[in-house]
């Protein structure tokens, strides 16, 4: 769009007549109004509304209008010819001609753009049908090489004076004058060109005009502010102002400081524009007003005093944040099939995005086509190609290419002066259902306000047309959870490697004194960030960690998280120097291998042992009937990273978190973690191993949904518990139902049917002595038949009666017994029919390898089911 400057012209006296021109072709012609006339085939207007040459071969064409006018006088043209000129490449602007004829004989005055050599100037000549005489002559070498020029030439009373600016704008400068008496005052205004083939349509002219001298009555006015840095200011105004009161400091005030700009400059490259350079920074988040006084344009006209407001702001991390991923757009659900990444501006103030960069991955790429994102704004930043699909949809900006991994990478927000305001990564683990990982759905930043939070902070977006470019996210949710430590991995007896749940602030690295280790006291002596998003923190120990003992990390309030967030309460977590997990020592607690219809399959690992665990290189597989044959196994390495189990901790694996939190009840620091490996498990049987270092067996259980209470109606959702781990993996009366009341299943806590074995020196004890089986409550629903004997190798048979000293389950019968050891009874009879409340005999015959037979009874009460 061609800006145009309104100006009062008039003729000044004594004029007699004048037949103005004034024709820029904005109306993309020149046939009409005014009417140019002559080689009209070999001219155009193009898109760009300029006059251009349009011939196929070398020659010579021109175009004239008719004119008319006497007194002062004004002309004034652009020509931009896009080749070094010479005497075969030249252009002669008519200014008054007699004939319309301009390869004639006529009498004309006319200005010359190029020459032979290499001092081209600009040129005014005088005309007598074949005889040229030159007026005066401008400034040599300007014209020498590819120009767009705006040139102004005044006429009055036989004095002329030639202006122009070089740079194609209105800042006219004298370049030259000369004297000779115009008599012509009816005429033609035209062009002639002069070219070979290879420039036949290189030659543009523009914005004619020619009447009486144009008197400038308007003063300036300031357009537009805008902040260079901390220390600049740009002013652009709406005209060309007189540098002599311009570069002045002392015209310019800074409230509310009352400071000057140190230097005033006006930009060569654009005359009307000045940059203010200041020796202190403007306060940041603060209002400021810039006082203009005494300012003047070229004709002298006085800009009434200004002020105008600004305020600086420099963006923090967290200020701008990537709010929303689309990084896999096919099939699509209802958005178009363009990758995209939405930018919100949580910050209260604009932010000037010019110079501002996107890093995915290695690949990093400038935004542009955007001056500020507004506050509490919304931005979509999309490949170039992109840009018309995604147009409709909000503000946006583009990028030369945009081309996302489906698979996730790393993204990077950074500022002009290359400051990291947010980075994070993408996963596409992170979807909440497998199908919405195919793609057409979008990830959504759930709190914008809290960019620390990393992967807990983006979901699956909720929208129908899978994903909400431009406006809010539907997800959001501005909770703000407490800081905490996420993981602790002892690395050596003096080494832990701390991650937090959130990012934190990288000053962390000097306060050592906020963390101390118990039992001890000790300090870390040094602290070293492990990148990972300031999520880790190494931490080097002043004193050694002794095997066998679990210590608590303890972490001072006080901590700063990425976005300043104040760490409000102390945190505690315990910690141990690992060893190798050895076979029984941590076993198959939980499994879930029949999910209802969104929710997933999980398996429940427990450390059973007095030490800490390192898991990192244990494995978690089905087999069919042989391992490790590829074909008859599934699963894999349960985890890449570090992994310490503590004494009676529980930890979960599954292939979708966030269907098993969904689902299930999960107290809120429980490790349900997403392994990718994770083996898909049979509905009806299976069998799990768990392996440790060197594929050595840890556990192994072989279920089955017969192991399920056989009074459930159904068994898809249900979890099958072990009853204790410290009986046999191996024996199905090991294993129950989970209870009702306790949502069908416990991942990552202690077991709803959970028994345990009560120590005694009695031959046969029961726990506990009433139970209620099948009334989903889980507790005290089966009960716990333990034995000790003083001898092995003993036979044995355990046998339930009823009080009437009828037989009715037979738990063993021949057994070989050991020193001690456990049966379990469910409440049911032979036939899997619960047994009717009352109380019941347990009988447990033994018989020694002397042949000497020992019996003891115990009772029970069944209460209900």
């Amino acid at each position: 769009m061609k800006m145009i400057r309104i100006t009062t012209c008039f003729m000044m006296l004594p004029a007699l007549s004048f037949c103005q021109l004034n024709d820029g072709f904005d109306d993309g012609d020149f046939l009409n109004q005014p009417a140019w006339t002559g080689n009209t085939a070999k001219f155009r207007v193009n898109e760009d509304y300029r006059l251009q040459l349009n011939d196929s071969d070398a020659g010579t064409a021109f175009l004239v209008t008719a004119v008319a006018g006497s007194g002062e006088l004004e002309w004034r043209f652009n020509a931009n010819l896009k080749f070094s000129p010479s005497g075969n490449n030249n252009a002669r602007i008519y200014l008054f001609s007699s004939q319309p004829d301009l390869t004639g004989n006529t009498e004309a005055f006319f200005i010359q753009l190029g020459e032979a050599g290499s001092d081209d100037a600009l040129e005014l000549f005088f005309q007598d049908g074949q005889e040229i005489q030159s007026i005066c002559r401008g400034i040599p070498g300007n014209l020498a090489s590819s120009f767009n020029i705006s040139v102004k030439i005044l006429y009055d009373n036989g004095l002329w004076e030639i202006l122009s600016d070089p740079l194609g704008g209105q800042y006219y400068q004298e370049e030259t004058c000369g004297q000779a008496i115009l008599n012509i005052e009816n005429g033609y205004l035209g062009v002639l060109c002069t070219y070979t083939k290879s420039n036949c349509t290189k030659f543009y002219f523009d914005n004619f005009y020619m009447g009486p001298v144009c008197q400038d009555t308007i003063p300036p006015h300031v357009e537009n502010l805008s902040i260079i840095d901390s220390l600049s200011l740009n002013l652009t105004f709406s005209e060309n102002l007189d540098i002599s009161f311009a570069t002045l400091p002392q015209h310019y005030i800074l409230q509310p400081a009352s400071l000057h700009p140190d230097t005033a400059i006006c930009l060569p490259e654009n005359p009307s524009s000045l940059l203010l350079l200041f020796q202190d920074a403007f306060p940041n988040k603060q209002t400021c007003y810039l006082s203009l006084q005494g300012l003047a344009d070229l004709s002298g006209n006085i800009m009434p005093d200004t002020a105008i407001p600004f305020t600086w702001f420099l963006p923090v991390y967290g200020d701008v944040v990537i709010s929303e991923i689309m990084a896999d757009p096919s099939p699509p659900v209802g958005l178009p099939d363009a990758e995209y990444v939405e930018l919100y501006n949580a910050s209260g103030y604009p932010v000037d995005m010019n110079g501002w960069s996107l890093t995915y991955g290695e690949t990093k790429r400038d935004i542009s086509g955007l001056i500020a994102l507004p506050p509490q704004g919304y931005l979509i930043l999309t490949a170039e190609s992109m840009l018309s699909m995604l147009e409709p949809f909000g503000l946006i900006a583009s990028l030369e290419s945009l081309s996302l991994p489906n698979n996730g990478t790393s993204l990077s927000l950074a500022s002009r002066n290359n400051t990291i305001i947010h980075e994070m990564y993408y996963d596409p683990l992170w979807h909440t259902s497998s199908d919405k990982k195919e793609g057409g759905y979008s990830l959504e930043m759930v709190n914008t306000f809290n960019p620390c939070l990393l992967e807990d902070n983006y979901i699956t977006s909720t929208s129908p047309y899978g994903g909400s470019p431009g406006t809010e996210n539907p997800v959001n949710n501005p909770f703000q959870p407490e800081i905490n430590m996420e993981n602790l991995c002892v690395l050596s007896d003096s080494e832990i490697m701390l991650t937090f749940s959130q990012g934190m602030d990288a000053g962390i690295m000097g306060w050592a004194d906020h963390f101390r280790i118990f039992p001890g006291g000790m300090v870390p002596c040094k602290i070293t960030g492990n990148g990972n998003y300031n999520k880790q923190f190494l931490l080097e120990l002043t004193g050694k960690l002794q095997s066998g003992l679990i210590y608590e990390l303890e972490t001072e309030a006080g901590l700063l998280n990425c976005n300043g967030t104040v760490q409000t309460s102390l945190i505690r977590k315990k910690l141990g120097l690992p060893v190798d997990p050895f076979a029984n020592s941590i076993v198959i607690n939980e499994i879930l291998f029949d999910p209802l219809d969104g929710c997933g399959e999980y398996i429940e690992l427990y450390n059973a042992s007095s030490e800490t665990l390192e898991l990192s290189e244990c494995g978690l597989y089905t087999v069919k009937e042989r391992w490790p044959d590829p074909p008859d196994t599934t699963g894999g390495i349960l985890t890449d990273c570090c992994l310490q189990l503590l004494p009676g901790e529980y930890v979960v694996f599954t292939g979708c978190p966030e269907k098993v939190r969904e689902c299930y009840y999960v107290p809120g620091m429980s490790r349900i973690l997403c392994n990718p490996n994770f083996p898909s498990l049979n509905n009806e049987s299976g069998r799990i191993l768990l392996t440790g270092p060197d594929n050595l067996c840890l556990d192994a259980v072989d279920y089955s949904v017969d192991m399920h209470y056989p009074l459930l109606v159904f068994t898809d959702g249900i979890s099958l518990e072990r009853i204790n781990p410290a009986f046999p993996s191996s024996d199905p009366e090991n294993w129950h139902s989970a209870a009702q009341d306790f949502g069908f299943g416990t991942p990552g806590r202690l077991n709803s049917q959970y028994a345990e074995v009560t120590e005694s020196t009695d031959i046969l004890n029961v726990t506990p002595k009433v139970i209620y089986p099948g009334s989903g409550s889980g507790e005290n629903s089966v009960c716990t038949i333990a034995y000790q004997l003083e001898q092995t190798g003993c036979t044995g048979n355990l046998l339930i009666f009823d009080d009437m000293g009828y037989p009715l389950r037979r738990l063993a019968e021949q057994v070989l017994l050991g020193a001690s050891g456990t049966f379990i009874w469910d409440g049911l009879d032979e036939r899997n029919t619960p047994c009717r409340k009352g109380i019941y005999i347990i009988y447990f015959q033994v018989t020694g390898m002397d042949g000497k037979v020992s019996k003891c009874k115990e009772t029970v009460v069944v209460a209900g089911y």
